[in-house]
């Protein structure tokens, strides 16, 4: 199960990462969202150093497409 979960926040970022500007905000979003979700449940995860990594790239993305 935990590793579902981590495969899903991946593909999330995947995702965002290729989307069109017009879906980025909201995929951004939704990643963000997962990751909360993901350490909540699974604090001690062994994926937590990539996650982390994922929600620092998402974040910074977040705050890219806000500026403009």
């Amino acid at each position: 199960k935990e590793e579902a979960h981590y495969i899903l926040i991946k593909n999330s970022y995947l995702l965002t990462k290729n989307s069109i500007e017009d879906k980025k905000r909201e995929r951004i979003e939704e990643t963000l969202e997962r990751y909360r979700k993901f350490v909540t449940e699974y604090p001690s995860t062994k994926y937590k150093k990539e996650v982390d990594l994922i929600s620092d790239a998402m974040e910074r993305e977040f705050q890219e497409i806000t500026k403009k």
